[in-house]
Formats: structure tokens, C-alpha cells, sequence
């Protein structure tokens, strides 16, 4: 099979209010052991992508610190590389776009792969893109959109649907999903490009003048406008949105289901992450829990059920901890009740021994707070 690039867009990601407030959606933590982006980048590393370039439109150093050397999703260092990139002259402006990065940071003569495939951390799946290369260069396409159809419409709420013919071309995209179709196609922000169209793409979105403009706007552009062939490819997996933190949080307890999280991890799939030399989570004499992913180095002293507690986290005796996400670090003292909570990194709450949010409307704790 002929050789691809991956690009992660951290571009554009969706904002989850003070968890992305100091680092991008990508290094958000996920179900207390990963980073949303790890799904993607794993996808990369498992569908033989030895060269993947990261994207990233601010708060650089969080994904650095994330992805270490990067080894972990790299085969082959010799061969292949991880490479996080930032457009600084565009830092702070509104031209701060995927494809001004691309342009700043990757000239076009650096890409040697004969595809270029593009993905982003805010729909979580399990793809191989290897059947969606073959795909596409069966089809001849120069332009390859990955959509999944649904008909829950108020998950992929506010993102675009696709029109497709009868032999699986993307006719149009349509600008919201709130059409009268019961079951819909939802581009997942994830694209398959020969390379001489990706290049011919950014060539052409600076010929437009259009310094705004992106990689999905320019996608949307060439199949509105039939400017090339665009291949529809069904993702038929579970696809997990994650675009906004009400979801953030709903999604995350769905996935405490062993049902649902077996559509999302494949032990044949593995989801790659950051390795800490941590020991496993230890168990007080008088420690309940139930219906928990409970990360390594964590303490549980107290009860807790039905959340989802990170690394190095203390639950001390007497406490009780329900339907919360607790970040790296948080210490929740004794007899303190939390109900409806999500914590950031390093909070304490020892002071104040009740605390609850509504089920409807998480209460989040700043990274960094002593209650």
C-alpha cells in the first residue's frame, strides 16, 4: 500500500469551558488514563501512519508535555516522527488557522507520502484507515470524507451533514444537520487527500485571499463546487462527539457501560497514551466502590460510585464520591460529600464537606483549587 501522513487538527477543537482555559481540547484528560487526542493518534500508529504532525493552535507546551518524545506512537524513529507545530506569527490573531500552520511550519516538498490524512480529537472512534486508503485509491478520488450516519441528531448537534449520489459521492455539504431526514451523514472531521489535491488546496486557498479559511471550509468548498471527486467513506463504528463539556461529561459516563466501551476499545485496537511510573490504585479496609474506572495511584479510602477517578488521586475515609470526573492529584477529604463534580488537576477539598452540582449542570472545580 502506498505510503500516507497523518496530520492531528488541534485546530478549531470545541471549547469545554476552564478545562480548556490553559490547555487545548486535545490534552483534555479522558476517562481518568488518557488524552481525548490519544484515540486519534493511536489511530494513526495502528493503521501503519509512521509520520504524524500535530496541529496545534495554542498552549503548545500541554501537548508537548503530553506527547513526550512520542515514541509510543512512532513504530520506527528511524523512519518515522511526531512532530508537534505552531504558527507563532499567528499565535494571537484570528488568521491562526490549520492551514497558516501548515504553510508556516511544512512546506509542501516535505511531503513525500503519496496521501495525506487528517484527523481530529473531538470525535472519538476506532478507524483503520487503511481500508479508508484503499478506498480511496480505488475510487480514484482526490478527496476522501469520513462520515458516520445517525439518527441522533442531537448528539452531532450544530455540525454539518453531507449529501451524498447513489455511488457514494459527496454531492454537498449542508451547513447545519437540523434537516427533516430521519437518519443523516455527519463528516467526522476526518479526510483522506492525495497529495498533489492537498497541496493544490493550500496553493488555492491563498489564490482566494481568504487567510481565514481552513481545512474544512476548503473540503466543503471542492465538493460544493465539484472542483474535484469527493468519496463519501461510511465509518460504521461507534463514534463518540465530544463537543462541549455537558457532553464531556455525558459521553464520559457512558462509556462506564462495559456494552458501550467495548464499540469504543478493542484489546485488538490499542489506544496508546503517556506512561507514568505510577503503582497501582491501592484500597483502604473500609473503601467501597462500584461502577468506577479507577486509575494507578490513586487512593481509595472512602466510597465512590459511579465516577471516573485519574491517577494519583486520594479519596480519604468517610468520604463519599458520586457521579464525579476527579483529575491527577485531587484529594477529596474526610467526610466530604461530592455529588455532580468535576475537578481539574491538584484540588483540594477538605474544608468544606458538602459539595454537589446538578446532574443537568456539573459544578467544575479550577485546576489548582483549595475548598
Amino acid at each position: 500500500m502506498k505510503k500516507a501522513i497523518g496530520f492531528l487538527n488541534l485546530h478549531a477543537n470545541p471549547s469545554l469551558g476552564k478545562l480548556t482555559e490553559g490547555r487545548t481540547f486535545g490534552t483534555v484528560t479522558f476517562l481518568g488514563r488518557y488524552a481525548l487526542m490519544d484515540l486519534a493518534l493511536s489511530n494513526f500508529s495502528n493503521s501503519d501512519i509512521n509520520k504524524i504532525e500535530i496541529l496545534v493552535e495554542g498552549y503548545y507546551d500541554s501537548v508537548r508535555s503530553h506527547i513526550s518524545n512520542g515514541n509510543i506512537w512512532v513504530s520506527n524513529t528511524k523512519t518515522g516522527f511526531i512532530r508537534p507545530v505552531l504558527n507563532e506569527k499567528q499565535l494571537y490573531s484570528p488568521n491562526n488557522t490549520d492551514i497558516a500552520n501548515i504553510m508556516e511550519n511544512i512546506p509542501a516538498s516535505a511531503i513525500s507520502e503519496d496521501y495525506v490524512v487528517v484527523a481530529s480529537p473531538q470525535f472519538l472512534m476506532s478507524i483503520d484507515y487503511r481500508d479508508v486508503l484503499r478506498q480511496h485509491g480505488d475510487s480514484g478520488s482526490g478527496i476522501t470524507v469520513v462520515y458516520t450516519k445517525t439518527k441522533e441528531k442531537d448528539r452531532f448537534k450544530g455540525c454539518d451533514s453531507i449529501s451524498l449520489d447513489k455511488d457514494g459521492f459527496v454531492r454537498r455539504f449542508n451547513k447545519t444537520n437540523d434537516n427533516e431526514e430521519e437518519e443523516i451523514c455527519v463528516p467526522v472531521e476526518s479526510y483522506i487527500f492525495s497529495k498533489d489535491v492537498f497541496i493544490g488546496l493550500l496553493r488555492f486557498s491563498r489564490e482566494i485571499s481568504n487567510t481565514k479559511t481552513t481545512i474544512r471550509k476548503m473540503v466543503e468548498l471542492y465538493a460544493n463546487n465539484h472542483m474535484t471527486a469527493v468519496k463519501g467513506y461510511e465509518f460504521k463504528g461507534l463514534v463518540v462527539p465530544i463537543l462541549s463539556l455537558d457532553q464531556y461529561v455525558d459521553e464520559s459516563f457512558k462509556l462506564l457501560s462495559n456494552k458501550n466501551r467495548k464499540q469504543l476499545f478493542d484489546p485488538e485496537w490499542p489506544v496508546y497514551t503517556t506512561t507514568h511510573n505510577t503503582p497501582p490504585a491501592r484500597y483502604g479496609d473500609n473503601a467501597v466502590v462500584n461502577n468506577c474506572f479507577v486509575a494507578n495511584g490513586s487512593y481509595i479510602k472512602g466510597t465512590v460510585k459511579n465516577s471516573i477517578i485519574s491517577r494519583d488521586v486520594v479519596i480519604d475515609e468517610g468520604a463519599v464520591v458520586e457521579d464525579c470526573i476527579l483529575f491527577t492529584n485531587t484529594y477529596i477529604g474526610q467526610r466530604v460529600s461530592l455529588k455532580h463534580t468535576v475537578t481539574d488537576k491538584n484540588v483540594i477539598i477538605n474544608d468544606v464537606k458538602k459539595l454537589s452540582g446538578d446532574e443537568q449542570d456539573y459544578l467544575l472545580i479550577s485546576k489548582g483549587a483549595k475548598i
